[in-house]
């Protein structure tokens, strides 16, 4: 086993066959496709002008953090896009250890609050590490066959914006 890194695209044209082999693309009968090991650059204009790169929205990664009950993973690292105050470093530490969802979505909050934005999320999800980033690149430690079923697992596709968390109706 060994972590692969995946490149999350909106698909905004149809793929062929040959565009599948072409550059190890995973697809399910989502909006994303993922190249795996690889970004799609200059090297396949036909591909590039089928795909398009995005960023994950930061309402999205917040909601995989403040959902970690629900989609039974336990986060483990938060990463920002600047370094952030020292005591509040600490803070989310002591939160991520405890794995208190309520004290995370305290401090985060405060963190955002300060102008900071997520980069990165890593989580344990079935025993395995993984982690997604906010330019929607996720490392998944994996055998190759096993790729489709994680790379679009619940909480990936919560964080890319697949799909969202069941709203229970009162």
């Amino acid at each position: 086993m060994r972590t692969h890194v995946l490149y999350f695209y909106q698909q905004i044209q149809c793929l062929n066959n040959d565009d599948l082999k072409s550059a190890d693309i995973l697809t399910q009968s989502s909006p994303l496709v993922a190249s795996v090991d690889k970004a799609i650059r200059n090297t396949n204009e036909q591909l590039r002008a089928k795909l398009r790169p995005f960023e994950l929205q930061q309402d999205r990664l917040f909601s995989l953090i403040k959902n970690a009950d629900y989609l039974n993973i336990k986060i483990l690292v938060i990463e920002f896009t600047e370094e952030i105050d020292s005591d509040l470093q600490d803070e989310l530490d002591e939160a991520l250890l405890t794995q208190n969802i309520n004290n995370i979505i305290e401090v985060l909050n405060i963190i955002l609050s300060n102008g900071h934005d997520i980069l990165a999320v890593s989580y344990i999800q079935n025993g395995r590490n993984l982690r997604i980033t906010k330019f929607a690149v996720a490392e998944i430690p994996a055998e190759i066959n096993e790729l489709p079923s994680l790379a679009f697992s619940l909480p990936i596709e919560l964080a890319t914006g697949v799909k969202n968390i069941p709203v229970e109706r009162m």
